[in-house]
């Protein structure tokens, strides 16, 4: 079971599915991060099924620590096909309904722009 493994969802360490009664829920780290982050922070979540967004979250997040602004966070949502037990096409509809559904993807903190 992994730390955004989602209620039910069957594992090598959870073979009956996940129970957030015993093992809590799955953490959601960039809300986490977001609600401590200081002034300056950048912090998104994306998902493989996504990969052009993926990959302007983590410029930007680059663009941030490069700029001196602050701290910077991106999680990314991948797949787990060999312990999901599913083939190619269930594994990009698990990530693209049911895990970008829990884990809302997008941008949560974003610097303002510096007045100069």
């Amino acid at each position: 079971m992994a730390p955004t493994t989602l209620p039910g969802v069957k594992t090598e360490t959870s073979p009956y599915g996940r129970d957030c009664d015993k093992t809590g829920y799955p953490t959601k780290g960039p809300e986490m991060v977001a609600a401590v982050a200081p002034e300056g922070a950048y912090v998104a979540r994306g998902t493989v099924a996504n990969p052009r967004q993926l990959k302007g979250f983590i410029k930007k997040a680059l663009e941030n620590q490069i700029a001196g602004n602050g701290i910077s966070f991106v999680e990314c949502l991948s797949g787990c096909p060999t312990n999901w037990r599913t083939n190619a096409k269930q594994t990009w509809e698990y990530i693209e309904k049911d895990m970008a559904q829990y884990f809302n993807v997008g941008e949560l903190r974003v610097p303002q722009a510096k007045e100069g």
